[in-house]
């Protein structure tokens, strides 16, 4: 009978081939002969979720946390690949989970962000956004965290601040379509509120940084030839 080890090294040989489902079985094999290495669940679930089997990866980490009660990195793994799935229950476990690590280590910027995005999904805008505070708090430099905070300003209608994280991201190329069209958004939302308010200068400056970001953009030109005939009248008279 081969031993855990060889298993192990035969389900890496299996990766190096790209024989993914030969690599599951081979650490499915070794976790059955060495049923308490943390090691061995970590990489077996990567496989699988590499692989997009998310059901899979749950069961294999569920049973590692069998083996290996409150074990944090199998929870977190966990909890990650449950939030993919955009299940409700997988969703509720994933929360609670996230929930119990912050309760362990309050300041695990993943866990904050993660949960953000749970409970922003779940319509809890509120919570998200604190979360999104607590985590720029921490990591203030962090892209990942400045587009998590951009994203939940965005959704408590809080534009400027917004649009100040996604220029951020913008600019460190990260999530690099998401971050345009999320400015883009919050910029459009504060063209329209400067325009309702008869502050032409700024709704002007909104809608041209529409324009240099998206030159096509039909709205954008619509507006802007509007406040420049207003501003002509305003002259004129």
């Amino acid at each position: 009978i081969r031993c855990s080890l060889s298993w192990a090294l035969s389900a890496e040989l299996a990766k190096i081939d790209k024989k993914p489902a030969q690599a599951a079985q081979d650490f499915a094999a070794a976790v059955k002969l060495s049923p308490k290495q943390l090691g061995l669940y970590m990489a077996w679930s990567a496989v699988l979720f590499e692989e997009n089997n998310l059901a899979a990866a749950i069961a294999c980490l569920h049973q590692g946390l069998e083996n290996l009660p409150g074990q944090p990195e199998l929870r977190f793994r966990l909890a990650v690949t449950l939030r993919l799935t955009d299940k409700p229950d997988d969703s509720r476990e994933a929360i609670a989970i996230f929930r119990g690590l912050l309760r362990e280590d309050p300041e695990s910027v993943p866990c904050l962000i993660n949960l953000s995005e749970l409970l922003a999904k779940e319509g809890q805008a509120k919570e998200a956004l604190d979360l999104a505070e607590r985590a720029i708090r921490i990591e203030p430099g962090e892209a990942t965290v400045c587009f998590c905070y951009a994203n939940r300003l965005f959704e408590n209608k809080n534009y400027r601040s917004a649009a100040i994280q996604y220029r951020f991201t913008l600019d460190k190329s990260f999530m690099k379509k998401e971050s345009r069209e999320g400015l883009i958004a919050c910029l459009r939302e504060q063209g329209r509120m400067a325009g309702a308010g008869n502050n032409l200068i700024s709704a002007r400056a909104a809608w041209e940084e529409i324009l240099a970001l998206a030159p096509a953009d039909a709205e954008a030109k619509k507006m802007l030839e509007q406040i420049r005939e207003k501003q002509r009248n305003t002259k004129n008279n």
